[in-house]
């Protein structure tokens, strides 16, 4: 599923570094960049999950999707293209057709019209749906800026408009990256937190990274202005770093294998019951 920024090839690799380092009395996950779901997808059979965006078109399709409320479209013209666009009001299709339907996952970008292929948007996005659907059930969707939580004994992945980058549309205003890592930092002293960049502050380690490729559509205005390959990384807080070093130390062995063990995935279900 594309989406600016979003994690839908490397989702499943970093669910699995989350779920290793990770310590067992936590069962709570928070999601407060969840977009397309690349990752969140993959941490509902293990946590309880709130899933939370300041994008309010992709909250109401999430919501919709969950419910079985939103009935996607099975084709979209151009012309359709620009009657959603035009739309004043927040919803399920204006996410569905702005973000997933839209070239490289960005906000009404232009409908994604691979010619000369067999390649169809409308139809990718509705099998991602399918896909996704069964596994939302649980999960809490919420339409908040990140900075209204204040989360304790939580499993946090922040996945933030990067620093440098081209940002993300269909929000008001410019990201405030300092007020961000001074959030981090804050949530760090309770909770567990975890943030994908290419840089952070001096006080935030960083745990893993990996050659990746973006695209275009993420390029950077200075050191990667045509989308060259870039590592994705994961930091944590210096405090969180030294608490968790053996897991992390680890994360290159264990992060391959699918899920936790069984015994630490039924301890965390019958703390939900």
């Amino acid at each position: 599923m594309k989406y600016l920024g979003g994690k839908h090839k490397i989702g499943g690799e970093i669910s699995r570094i989350l779920k290793h380092v990770c310590p067992e009395h936590i069962n709570r996950y928070l999601e407060p960049f969840c977009g397309a779901l690349g990752v969140l997808r993959h941490m509902t059979s293990d946590f309880i999950c709130t899933a939370s965006d300041i994008q309010p078109d992709m909250i109401h399709l999430w919501i919709g999707v969950k419910n079985g409320t939103f009935i996607s479209p099975t084709n979209i013209t151009e012309t359709f293209y620009k009657k959603v666009k035009s739309m004043k009001k927040h919803s399920a299709l204006k996410g569905f057709v702005g973000f997933l339907c839209s070239w490289n996952g960005m906000y009404f970008a232009g409908l994604a019209n691979y010619k000369g292929t067999n390649r169809n948007v409308c139809r990718e996005a509705n099998n991602d749906i399918k896909k996704v659907r069964p596994l939302l059930k649980k999960v809490t969707f919420k339409c908040a800026s990140y900075d209204k939580y204040n989360p304790k004994d939580t499993l946090i992945y922040c996945d933030p408009p990067y620093e440098g980058t081209i940002g993300y549309t269909g929000t008001k205003g410019e990201f405030d990256h300092a007020s961000f890592w001074n959030k981090m930092r804050e949530w760090s002293k309770t909770n567990i937190v975890i943030i994908s960049e290419e840089q952070a502050p001096k006080d935030f380690k960083c745990m893993w990274k990996k050659g990746y490729s973006r695209g275009r559509g993420f390029k950077s205005k200075k050191s990667n202005p045509k989308g060259k390959d870039v590592f994705e990384k994961l930091f944590i807080h210096r405090d969180n770093y030294d608490l968790l070093r053996s897991n992390i130390r680890t994360i290159h062995v264990k992060s391959t294998k699918p899920q936790r063990n069984t015994k630490r995935r039924t301890k965390r279900k019958t703390r939900r019951k």
